[in-house]
């Protein structure tokens, strides 16, 4: 699966529900207009990897309230599978 085919997949009602939750100390989570636009392009693009891998960093549960701390980070994803 591409990471357009996940974003694809769900809704940005979705996308934005899940952000509100792990960047609430975030500021710029209070206008959403950027995070569309970008649920928007991403949703759009065409995939031009070499098929290598999306790995996803996951933070203990414990930590999430910590500031500096997401919850989950993903790499690898400019212009690849």
């Amino acid at each position: 699966m591409t990471v357009q085919q996940l974003f694809n997949s769900m809704t940005f009602d979705d996308v934005i529900t899940a952000l509100r939750n792990t960047q609430r100390n975030d500021r710029s989570i209070q206008n959403v207009a950027g995070y569309k636009e970008a649920f928007d392009v991403l949703c759009n693009l065409k995939p031009e990897g070499d098929g290598g891998e999306v790995i996803f960093d996951v933070t203990p549960r414990e930590e999430w309230f910590t500031p500096h701390f997401l919850p989950l980070v993903v790499n690898y994803v400019e212009g690849d599978y």
